[in-house]
């Protein structure tokens, strides 16, 4: 719980940063001694998008600081994770992180207004050898959705080698891309993120922005 004090001068930084940004911004505070993403949740019902910084903090004092995790599964919108020090938006090479599930498929969608103004879109599923052609039919179908909506995307499958984090990690890379969109998956308050096999460190990187939905 912040003072009236304290809360008057977040606020003033608030529209000292975002004023100069935006021609429509609001202030929303509460004196309450509930976790803070308890309150963020609620205010996101009037929210399209929800923007963070990568935040790990002590599990045991949710009063200062918000834990990105707690953000993701808790909001029910999609989260965009910006690098701390990130002033803009990188999107121009975006990759998708695709497993055929109800989250992943609700991230395309979240994502689409950042794919359609990505250059560069590269939808890939890292899959079981026996499963490499069933895969590329999956992101085929991806793909072909996107075109719909206007976004060109090329598919890519890669073969499972049992380190899915580092060839996604790999992958990235090797697309160079400024943005990751994917579904989250967790355990609550265990905050064990995984996407096929993925630790919560590739999307929650500082090195590029993420878009998660759960």
């Amino acid at each position: 719980m912040r003072s009236p004090g304290s809360c008057t001068m977040l606020e003033a930084e608030f529209k000292r940063v975002l004023q100069p940004r935006s021609i429509n911004i609001s202030w929303r505070s509460a004196m309450t001694y509930e976790p803070l993403s308890e309150y963020l949740a609620i205010q996101s019902r009037c929210a399209d998008l929800v923007i963070t910084r990568t935040a790990r903090v002590d599990v045991f004092d949710a009063s200062r600081a918000v834990a990105t995790a707690d953000i993701v599964m808790g909001l029910g919108r999609p989260v965009l994770v910006v690098p701390s020090d990130e002033l803009h938006l990188s999107s121009k090479r975006v990759l998708v992180c695709w497993k055929d599930t109800r989250r992943a498929r609700r991230a395309v969608f979240d994502g689409l207004p950042i794919l359609k103004q990505a250059a560069q879109v590269t939808i890939l599923e890292i899959a079981e050898e026996k499963e490499i052609s069933a895969a590329h039919m999956r992101i085929v179908d991806v793909v072909d959705w996107l075109e719909q909506h206007g976004v060109v995307a090329t598919p890519v499958v890669l073969p499972s080698t049992g380190d899915d984090t580092q060839a996604l990690c790999t992958a990235a890379q090797s697309q160079n891309a400024d943005a990751i969109v994917a579904g989250a998956y967790g355990h609550s308050r265990l905050r064990e993120w995984v996407l096929g096999g993925v630790t919560r460190d590739l999307l929650l990187s500082d090195d590029r922005c993420s878009l998660l939905s759960h």
